[in-house]
């Protein structure tokens, strides 16, 4: 029960609260992904900073709870400050609400039986396929034994950049591969197992992806909101529908679903299904905010996400540093070509900083 609640403390709680430091528009799922991109992006600056300084992972957890929770903190003084020089009184619920609250409060309140009864459905089977994954976890043969083992022997070593080996017998440390140190993900979830005190295992294959898949269609319910705005039963249908795909989608070794709901916690999985979908928003949101000075999301603040999503991917993977960097270029010169201009499309170049830098570094270890 104790690893229950830390775990929602430090995956839910904590990033929401990050998100609301860093995202003024009162959505829920927008500010949760941004403050848990944030969170990643944070702890891969300081896990460099780590290994420079040859930390252990209790060492670099410490620093980095304790940044992230000063930040928190000194936003909410700052509020409270502010509103006590301009007579207003302040209030956290205030604060921490979201919009979406009114939009489900609508559906159950004032809508008809017929959208009712969707959205019903279509919140079952997400929490249906989220839940399941704490009971059925299947085994993945390569990742699980080379990941897994990964994230194991950090949490045990207590190191970032060290693992243990046994050959013919004898157990012995070994410095991690260069390419695999460019990474810091999987430090991260060796810290955050150990701070929610379970076994890395049990944390990567129950704990982990039942966030995953809730991030994952949060996403979806964002671009839900992008193209069928105030209707509610649509939205809810598009759901629906999704999560029914992702449902019958195991045919295929490469789909969305199998990703979604098998390899939930790799890496390359967290790429996939949320942080690239989540960059695709955030560029259709920075092109209209460049367009539109009235869009709820302003342009300079669409540009800081993009450059956060960028950072938390190139942490992730290798393989997220080259995807994030090509779908980005990509999807530059498709905006930019659609909506007839240029500029937009060139700023973004300073967002994608992150992935050269990491392959500077990959190119240097070599």
């Amino acid at each position: 029960m104790l690893s229950i609640l830390l775990f929602i403390l430090e995956l839910i709680i904590i990033p929401y609260l990050l998100g609301v430091v860093i995202v003024r528009k009162k959505d829920f799922c927008l500010r949760l992904l941004i403050g848990f991109s944030s969170y990643m992006a944070l702890f891969f600056i300081l896990y460099f900073i780590g290994i420079g300084c040859s930390m252990r992972l209790h060492e670099l957890m410490t620093i980095f709870m304790t940044a992230v929770g000063s930040v928190i903190i000194a936003f909410f003084l700052c509020r409270f400050f502010v509103s006590k020089k301009n007579g207003e009184t302040f209030s956290i619920v205030s604060e921490l609400k979201s919009d979406d609250y009114s939009s489900f409060k609508k559906i159950f309140m004032s809508s008809g039986r017929f959208v009712k009864i969707i959205t019903i459905a279509a919140i079952s089977l997400v929490l249906f396929q989220a839940f399941r994954m704490i009971f059925v976890s299947p085994y993945i043969d390569g990742d699980d034994t080379t990941y897994a083992t990964l994230v194991q022997s950090m949490a045990s070593l207590d190191s970032i950049y060290t693992i243990g080996k046994s050959k013919n017998g004898i157990f012995q440390i070994y410095q991690l591969d260069k390419r695999y140190q460019v990474s810091s993900y999987y430090p991260f979830l060796a810290g955050m197992a150990v701070f929610c005190r379970v076994h890395s295992l049990v944390f990567l294959k129950t704990f982990i992806p039942v966030l995953y898949i809730l991030m994952s269609y949060s996403v979806a319910w964002l671009f839900a909101k992008l193209f069928f705005k105030e209707k509610l039963e649509k939205k809810s249908i598009f759901i629906l529908i999704l999560a029914v795909i992702n449902e019958f989608s195991f045919g295929s070794y490469y789909s969305f679903g199998r990703r979604l709901l098998m390899w939930t916690w790799n890496s390359k999985s967290i790429c996939f299904t949320i942080i690239l979908p989540l960059l695709l928003y955030l560029t259709v949101e920075y092109f209209d905010a460049y367009q539109n000075a009235d869009n709820e999301i302003t342009f300079s603040s669409c540009f800081f996400y993009i450059l956060v999503v960028n950072t938390a991917c190139a942490s992730i993977t290798l393989m997220g540093t080259i995807l994030g960097a090509i779908s980005l270029f990509i999807l530059a010169i498709v905006f930019a070509i659609q909506k007839k201009k240029i500029i937009p499309a060139l700023l973004l170049i300073p967002s994608m900083l992150p992935y050269f830098v990491n392959l500077l570094f990959i190119r240097t270890w070599r």
